[in-house]
């Protein structure tokens, strides 16, 4: 027992060695380089001076806890609510297994490539391992050699060709030649695991196909060689996790990037290392190839486009957000109101304007605009656009956010979308706002000063007047609870009035997030009042549309309705046919 115990002990201490060493050597190399590039910084003041300010100065933010011209929330929203219980009991009892590719057979499905998702108790941290069939010398062999033949007899962009299922069948039929031709016959099972290798290499992503065919990954990241591929998955519990996949010496990893590269339908050399994609299913890929600027090696970080998105029940399951709020965010859209999605990088800004879009009326006509298609809406008059490159070094031909903006607003839309303002296109968007075009778009900054600091100065440069035909500026965050990361709505901000004489944007905050206690407070809504004001609507009648919006997320919360089109379907109801509805929550109960 004691040896057991000591074997163990032995095992963990080796680990930390291993991650000290890395660690030390990182350090070694980072104050090397810093000895190096030790050139004299210009100080901030100098570095604010060189950048310069926006047309308009000085602007103040003015939270205004007055109650007059709002409306009180119904009691059970201004409740606090908490949303998570232990984050970290949880995580380990987590050892979950569940299956990404499977091939169909006369006898059934086969399991080729399963996802393990378990509690590491060494590392004390969740690792995503990768199961795939296991081939012994002899088959290994094969592979390459069936590779090799197809590689120089093939002469196709697969890029190019739409229909993904006559590419396998085409593959397949040239891999069965193969084998007639070198003798090879394989037992029925062996064919199937030979196939699912050759595939992968062949058409696939290699090592990482797996990775990148589970539908719950929303990020995949390597940050060199021999070190382990980090995943973001959608389930909050799980988070940012490492894999059981790497790649092992630098020919292997540089290939790859130049391959990845090479679906993006780019280039990539030591002359032009970074390199910005798309792969042909619309996920966005960054690549950094060599080691000239890269000290760990190449890397690449891939972010995948979803085919199926998330649903504002996703977001009331996984804590994001809470029913009272989807319900106040959605009378918002529905009434018409203008809203910023606001966040740094990764806090899942894009996921919830995919969410917001659709609370949009069924009928309504919406013009998307984006540099990435990545909006997925379910609306029949809906008219997605996305910009273009120009060609040839004048970049003639260019496609713009702004020139699209422009036209859109002659297309007479109810919404207008876009996936992100970050140029001229944003003085657009908000005169649109302010003809009565109510508009939803996202921005990076992390507080309400970073917000309209990006607004007023360049390269926006907005009038300050504008931000007043802005309704609500809906905050994400991203921060760590336990070792999880975990993603919060942090505020949601009601624009009131922009005072020109003081120069103060008065704002109110209806909704925020404590981080201690992880729950939602609540205050009286300026929106609400505006609301009902103009539709002539009691407060007692205001309360009543919030809470039979209320009801249906928490009735599909309750009853596990969350699959993207069901839910779209149900909302399409709500509009449509409201009776139906009812009828079908009165038969079907929440459990």
């Amino acid at each position: 027992m004691v040896n057991k115990k000591r074997k163990v002990i032995s095992k963990f201490l080796k680990n930390l060695k291993n991650v000290d060493y890395i660690q030390n050597k990182a350090e070694k190399e980072i104050q090397e380089e810093h000895l190096e590039q030790s050139v004299e910084q210009p100080s901030v003041n100098e570095i604010i001076q060189q950048i310069g300010g926006g047309q308009e100065k000085g602007i103040g933010i003015v939270e205004n806890n007055s109650t007059e011209n709002r409306i009180a929330l119904p009691s059970q929203i201004a409740e606090n609510i908490e949303i998570k219980k232990d984050i970290l009991s949880q995580i380990r009892n987590v050892n979950e297994v569940y299956p990404i590719i499977t091939s169909k057979t006369k006898r059934g499905s086969i399991n080729l490539a399963l996802a393990k998702i378990m509690y590491n108790s060494y590392s004390n941290q969740l690792q995503y391992q990768v199961i795939e069939p296991e081939i012994n010398k002899e088959l290994n062999e094969v592979i390459e050699k069936t590779i090799q033949e197809l590689h120089d007899r093939l002469d196709i962009d697969f890029n190019k060709v739409k229909d993904t299922m006559e590419i396998y069948k085409y593959i397949n039929k040239e891999i069965d030649d193969i084998w007639t031709m070198i003798g090879f016959k394989p037992k029925p099972y062996e064919s199937i695991k030979i196939k699912y290798y050759i595939f992968r290499e062949a058409i696939g992503l290699s090592k990482i196909d797996v990775i990148f065919n589970d539908p719950n990954i929303e990020d995949i990241s390597c940050d060199g060689v021999g070190l382990p591929i980090y995943i973001y998955h959608r389930n909050p519990i799980y988070g940012e996790i490492s894999t059981n996949i790497s790649f092992d010496n630098k020919e292997e990893l540089d290939s790859f990037v130049m391959r990845l590269a090479q679906k993006c339908n780019r280039t990539i050399s030591i002359a032009a290392p970074l390199m910005d994609g798309s792969l042909p299913d619309g996920s966005r890929v960054q690549v950094t190839y060599g080691t000239d600027i890269a000290r760990r090696g190449s890397n690449f970080t891939i972010r995948k486009f979803f085919r199926v998105p998330l649903t504002p029940v996703d977001l009331i399951r996984f804590g994001t957000s809470n029913a009272f709020m989807m319900a106040y965010l959605w009378l918002a859209i529905e009434t018409g109101k203008s809203i910023l999605i606001s966040g740094t990088t990764a806090t899942g800004k894009t996921t919830l304007l995919n969410v917001l879009s659709l609370f949009i009326e069924p009928n309504m006509k919406i013009v998307s605009i984006e540099d990435t298609a990545e909006l997925q809406i379910p609306h029949t008059n809906w008219m997605p656009q996305v910009t273009r490159s120009g060609f040839g070094a004048s970049g003639y031909g260019e496609v713009s956010m702004y020139d699209l903006l422009s036209a859109a607003l002659r297309q007479r839309p109810d919404y207008l979308i876009v996936g992100e303002v970050r140029g001229k296109e944003a003085s657009v968007l908000f005169h649109a706002m302010s003809t009565g075009h109510p508009g939803l778009s996202t921005i990076h900054a992390d507080n309400v000063n970073a917000v309209i600091d990006r607004l007023t100065t360049r390269p926006i440069e907005l009038p300050a007047s504008l931000l007043q035909n802005l309704d609500i500026i809906v905050f994400l965050e991203k921060t760590k609870k336990g070792d999880k990361l975990i993603r919060r709505v942090d505020k949601i901000i009601e624009i009131e009035n922009y005072d020109t004489e003081k120069k103060q944007l008065i704002t109110n905050n209806i909704f925020e997030w404590s981080a201690s206690k992880d729950i939602f407070t609540s205050k009286d809504s300026h929106v609400l009042k505006k609301i009902a004001d103009r539709s002539g609507l009691s407060t007692n009648e205001i309360h009543k549309e919030l809470m039979r919006r209320v009801k249906v997320l928490t009735w599909m919360n309750a009853s596990n309705i969350y699959n993207f089109n069901d839910v779209a379907s149900i909302i399409h109801m709500y509009y449509i046919n409201p009776q139906q509805l009812d009828t079908l929550m009165k038969q079907n109960p929440k459990s």
